[in-house]
């Protein structure tokens, strides 16, 4: 278990570690490297490197458009929820030979119930809800995308052993519940906004979304996954270490994202929008 969950602190200090080096040093290559759908330039030659060999060839191929958005995201959160499944069913199959001795069930159902009524719901958008633009995912977005719930799976499993030696806090389990209600909901209404949002004037595909909370925040959307996953930290009293790792990659790379979107409507639309929303994330 030790190992295991090394690679996954591993993982997200390295993703985390990415980002500070954007900021520190920033340059339109590694922007556009994290950059995705209607933030992306997919005509700027800049992207492209300019190094020889493998180095080119491997910088050139993590920029090389793979797939459709909506490709991308029905066939990850397919993935994740199938990752899910299996590991549920070899816990609940193997878990005496796990951890030695008998798993109370129980311990783990809040957990693990949360995380798979998150994945299911965001499958459920992507194919019922969302309408997707036909910009095409990165190479480098498709690794990051599934490895990342390769990553938060694995990183459940590893928890399992400190969910099994501490009896959760009812009160905990409560406020864990009703962040992670209101995070889901708030979540999904941004979403159905954003989706039966129209183009707005001198652009072709994008519109400016005009109902609450849009008007004020950029992006919070971003907000409330950030709230969900602070759920999922509450809900194991904030003592499981992936997890806690997994919160602190949310938020930086979704507070960059927002950062980004903010931008974004100041620029992308001409004329200028005369009340652009203030805020990115908060």
């Amino acid at each position: 278990m030790l190992l295991l969950t090394g690679i996954c602190v591993l993982y997200w200090c390295s993703a985390i570690l990415l980002y500070i080096i954007k900021w520190i040093y920033p340059c339109t290559y590694a922007n556009t490297l994290l950059l995705y759908g209607k933030l992306r330039d997919d005509n700027n030659e800049s992207v492209k490197s300019n190094e020889d060999g493998w180095i080119g060839l491997v910088t050139n191929g993590m920029v090389f458009p793979v797939c459709t958005t909506r490709i991308f995201f029905v066939s990850m959160y397919a993935f994740a929820l199938a990752l899910f499944f299996i590991l549920g069913c070899f816990v609940v199959l193997f878990k005496n030979e796990i951890f030695g001795f008998e798993l109370d069930l129980q311990l783990v159902v809040p957990q693990f119930g949360l995380m798979f009524v998150q994945l299911l719901r965001r499958f459920c958008e992507c194919i019922f809800l969302h309408k997707f633009s036909y910009k095409r995912v990165t190479t480098f977005h498709v690794l990051c995308g599934f490895s990342y719930y390769f990553v938060v799976v694995l990183g459940l499993y590893t928890d399992l052993t400190e969910i099994a030696i501490r009896a959760l806090d009812d009160k905990h389990n409560v406020l864990a519940l009703a962040l992670f209600l209101f995070g889901s909901s708030f979540q999904s209404w941004c979403h159905f906004v954003l989706a039966h949002t129209k183009p707005a004037k001198g652009q072709a595909k994008y519109g400016v979304p005009d109902l609450f909370p849009f008007q004020h925040i950029a992006a919070p959307h971003y907000l409330s996954e950030i709230l969900i996953y602070v759920a999922l930290f509450v809900v194991g009293s904030g003592r499981r270490l992936c997890v806690a790792f997994n919160l602190l990659f949310v938020i930086v790379n979704l507070t960059d994202s927002a950062c980004n979107t903010w931008r974004w409507y100041r620029t992308a639309f001409q004329p200028p929008l005369s009340n652009p929303p203030r805020f990115a994330i908060l």
